[in-house]
């Protein structure tokens, strides 16, 4: 069997439902030898995403993100998104972010794989959460975090 893998992310700063469903979706993938899974990304400073929004405007690089940071409009400054790619293709193959949003959208994520405007493969969100709807109740994250 393969091994799912979570190099380099820290998935405790991620809310704890979220980080319950990376787990579930880990085991998933764990079972399965064609999905070696490896998350990329997690929780996201205001300067991290700042840095990502400015690729392909201010910065070189292909645009890979619509979210200001500044704006806390990504999930992944709520703690509430991963990235992940193919331990064994990387970001090469499309099946296998298919295969994954699938089991994904199965243990509770949005899957950036779905959308129409602005396709994400990479991308998961918990989709018990909303931004917009956290940025109403709570206005900040630090007042986000306190709940937990």
């Amino acid at each position: 069997m393969s091994a799912s893998v979570s190099n380099k992310v820290n998935l405790s700063l991620l809310h704890p439902s979220t980080r319950n469903k990376v787990s579930r979706l880990m085991d998933l993938c764990r079972d399965r030898d064609d999905l070696p899974l490896l998350i990329t990304a997690g929780f996201r400073s205001r300067e991290e995403q700042d840095a990502l929004y400015s690729l392909g405007r201010t910065e070189p690089g292909k645009i890979v993100t619509k979210a200001k940071g500044s704006e806390y409009a990504s999930p992944h400054q709520w703690a509430i998104a991963v990235d992940f790619c193919s331990a064994k293709d990387g970001y090469n193959n499309e099946a296998f972010f298919m295969t994954v949003a699938e089991l994904a959208e199965s243990v509770g994520f949005e899957a950036g794989a779905r959308w129409v405007n602005f396709r994400d493969l990479p991308h998961l969100q918990d989709a018990d959460f909303k931004v917009a709807d956290l940025k109403k109740q709570y206005g900040t994250l630090e007042k986000f975090l306190a709940t937990w």
